[in-house]
């Protein structure tokens, strides 16, 4: 009774409250920043690339764009929890940048001893490995926000090191695995698979904050982790079968 007495005063809210003007503030930002990307990046992209090249390439502008969407939409997420977690905007912004950072240098040069003939097993069970870290990261970082609520920071900064450094490793083998699919496949959309996946990082930098503003954290972080579902769906497809001899 008390809930749905809540949601109907909610939902019956001035609109002119502080936190309604920041949901319009936030939904005008997320079409300026669409529209932005459209026009600086892809837009050029599409007049520059020829057309018939896009013939295969569809899955790979997928993939790119939902690795794009999913790790700027986990890291969002995961900076807000961690603000909350080390008790200062400082802290969860500099070690979740520096932990992600880190660990997504090591994982893309992990994937240097990659071949072209083992990429499909390789760049799948790395992708699989990543679902299932996200899963656990997920799970875990609400449990560890209230369990370490009574240690020291330097513990907390440190434990939140050791649980996101495995997401970043794994997060950052998916750009380069998909780069080189597409250097087999598609080698003439390199720019263009750039591009896409800067464009959706970008948005899904504002679109974290308007998930999780209008749901939970957790709701952006698992929106992420549907994204890398759907570039492991997209990597598997368009890895199914041997490159074209012309590519």
């Amino acid at each position: 009774m008390r809930r749905a007495t809540f949601r109907a005063g909610v939902l019956g809210a001035d609109k002119s409250t502080p936190n309604m003007q920041a949901v319009v503030v936030l939904g005008a930002l997320l079409v300026t920043v669409i529209g932005l990307s459209a026009t600086c990046i892809v837009g050029p992209l599409v007049f520059m690339t020829r057309r018939r090249s896009f013939s295969g390439a569809r899955l790979l502008i997928l993939y790119f764009a939902a690795i794009g969407l999913g790790f700027m939409l986990i890291e969002t997420a995961i900076m807000q929890r961690m603000i909350v977690m080390l008790g200062h905007p400082t802290y969860g912004l500099s070690v979740v940048l520096f932990t992600l950072l880190l660990a997504s240098g090591c994982g893309s040069y992990l994937t240097h001893g990659i071949e072209s003939a083992d990429l499909r097993r390789q760049g799948a069970w790395r992708l699989l490995a990543l679902l299932g870290v996200l899963a656990i990261t997920g799970l875990a970082l609400p449990a560890m926000a209230s369990y370490l609520a009574g240690v020291t920071t330097p513990m907390r900064i440190a434990a939140s090191v050791l649980l996101l450094f495995p997401s970043g490793l794994l997060m950052g083998m998916a750009f380069p695995i998909g780069m080189k699919a597409a250097d087999e496949r598609a080698p003439d959309l390199t720019a263009w698979f750039w591009g896409i996946n800067g464009a959706c990082s970008v948005c899904a930098t504002v679109l974290a904050i308007a998930i999780a503003l209008t749901t939970t954290i957790s709701a952006a972080f698992w929106a992420g982790a549907i994204c890398y579902a759907a570039a492991l769906s997209a990597f598997a497809w368009t890895t199914r079968s041997s490159p074209r001899p012309d590519a």
